[in-house]
């Protein structure tokens, strides 16, 4: 993490949570933080950055302060005019990413796993080699690739290079060289991204979203095409971003269950069943979620009298003499986000 990095997680018109930015980049998945991280609209970034630790995030926020570039009140950080300028200029400058919203969608580490064993696999067969070392993969995603190649042996050594080439026809050459130097063939060495970034032209960081970003793109292209020889890779790896127990409570909820009984049966707390609705609302779109149900017409009503401005400026405060609940109140706002 440093300064770049950090003021493009920043608004230059409000402060936000630096805990928030943390936690979304390292993956925490509190309902607070998964909220935040929809208002910032940074929840493309969740889990990013897995191994951020606390210090590392600390330092990069002093060095970006020391530079001029944020102002820190209260553990919330402000781009100052200098910081929002900056802001401006690298996004001209730097790597912008394009399809980083299907990681919540697509298990891309695993994809990439297995387009680089495919890669390797059909490089070898094409040079009727035998005896070489595959990468190594789990053995499921071998088990996958391995019933790819048998099922598109015939001609895979013309498709899956054409199929390469038209995708890297669609990126900045930077990135489809970065990216073909990922790969590894026959007499062709797989390199690091810390190798490919020793001449200084960029950094580890800004590599390691360049490869990231473009194997995002590659899983959505497959994604919106059936028949592409290559879309068999992704079998399996389809996920929902909603927590597989959130959506148990979402289901049951639907089907007609109360808060008491889903609480009861799932042997959970009633605040977790109300945290597991959050949780949906917040990944969903609005026509999966039972809004009427969950704030019926009187208490949408009193959030309509009395809730104005912007929804960052919300306070629960305004509401609770009404017995609103702040489950109630936090649902409202997610609703309104997605409506504006």
């Amino acid at each position: 993490m440093n300064a770049t990095q950090l003021i493009q997680y920043l608004s230059p018109t409000s402060p936000r949570r630096i805990r928030v930015i943390e936690n979304l980049l390292i993956g925490k998945r509190s309902v607070s933080t998964l909220y935040w991280g929809m208002r910032y609209d940074l929840l493309n970034w969740l889990g990013y950055q897995k191994h951020l630790t606390r210090e590392e995030m600390e330092t990069a926020v002093a060095d970006t302060a020391d530079q001029g570039l944020i102002t820190v009140n209260d553990l919330q950080a402000a781009l100052t005019p200098a910081g929002i300028a900056q802001q401006t200029a690298d996004q001209s400058v730097h790597y912008q990413p394009q399809a980083l919203d299907i990681r919540l969608s697509v298990d891309i580490p695993q994809f990439w796993q297995r387009l680089l064993l495919a890669v390797q696999v059909v490089s070898e067969y094409s040079y009727h080699n035998r005896q070489y070392y595959p990468l190594r993969a789990d053995y499921r995603n071998q088990r996958v690739v391995k019933q790819w190649f048998s099922a598109h042996k015939a001609d895979v050594t013309t498709t899956l290079p054409e199929a390469l080439t038209l995708f890297l026809q669609t990126q900045p050459t930077t990135v489809a060289d970065l990216f073909g130097q990922l790969l590894m063939g026959h007499d062709t060495p797989r390199y690091t991204l810390r190798q490919l970034t020793e001449a200084g032209t960029m950094t580890v960081a800004e590599a390691q979203l360049m490869e990231t970003d473009a194997i995002c793109q590659f899983a959505k292209q497959l994604m919106q095409a059936p028949n592409h020889v290559l879309r068999p890779l992704l079998a399996g790896l389809q996920q929902s971003p909603v927590s597989d127990s959130a959506l148990a409570t979402l289901n049951a909820f639907q089907q007609g269950q109360s808060f008491d009984q889903i609480s009861q049966r799932r042997r959970l707390k009633p605040s977790t069943v109300r945290e597991h609705l959050l949780e949906a609302a917040i990944f969903l779109p609005v026509t999966a979620i039972p809004y009427d149900q969950l704030l019926p017409t009187e208490i949408q009503d009193v959030f309509r009298t009395r809730l104005n401005g912007p929804i960052d400026d919300w306070q629960y405060e305004t509401v609770r003499d009404d017995a609103i609940e702040f489950w109630q109140f936090r649902l409202y706002a997610i609703l309104r986000s997605k409506q504006t």
